[in-house]
């Protein structure tokens, strides 16, 4: 007997919370990669929530106050 196929949804990549946000959707946000908010974490730069080993949060409006402070200069 065939197995019956199953449905994928599209993976929405806007928050349900702006305060309640996982990596994937603050790499959308701020147009990035994963693998750079994990760069960020390691480094400090963003302030988080690690609920356990695997689950880490993100308050979406805090990320971009402590992103501010970092300025990009163009090179000449």
């Amino acid at each position: 007997m065939p197995r019956p196929k199953i449905k994928k949804r599209p993976l929405s990549l806007a928050p349900v919370s702006r305060k309640n946000a996982n990596k994937a959707e603050l790499a959308h946000d701020q147009r990035v990669s994963i693998r750079t908010v994990d760069q960020w974490i390691h480094d400090k730069k963003i302030p988080y929530r690690k609920l356990s080993p695997r689950l880490v949060r993100f308050d979406l409006d805090e990320v971009e106050k402590a992103l501010s402070r970092y300025t990009v200069r163009e090179v000449q």
